[in-house]
């Protein structure tokens, strides 16, 4: 019994030795939000990005919204 103890802490000392030299888990990434299955809504996120990007300016982006809102 006594050889089977030494054998089982080199073992663990081993083991503890080389998790030292593991770099840590990743953090999981948040999950994405699911896409919206509404279509007035698809388009509206749509539009704000194309407005956040600079593509459409402040009178283009309320026109637009304000047509997909009618």
């Amino acid at each position: 019994m006594g050889k089977q103890k030494a054998q089982q802490n080199v073992y663990n000392q081993q083991a503890a030795a080389y998790e030292a030299t593991q770099p840590p888990p990743a953090t999981p990434a948040a999950p994405a939000e699911p896409a919206p299955t509404d279509p007035t809504t698809t388009e509206l996120i749509r539009l704000a990005t194309l407005h956040e990007s600079g593509a459409l300016n402040d009178e283009e982006f309320a026109a637009a919204k304000a047509k997909v809102l009618m």
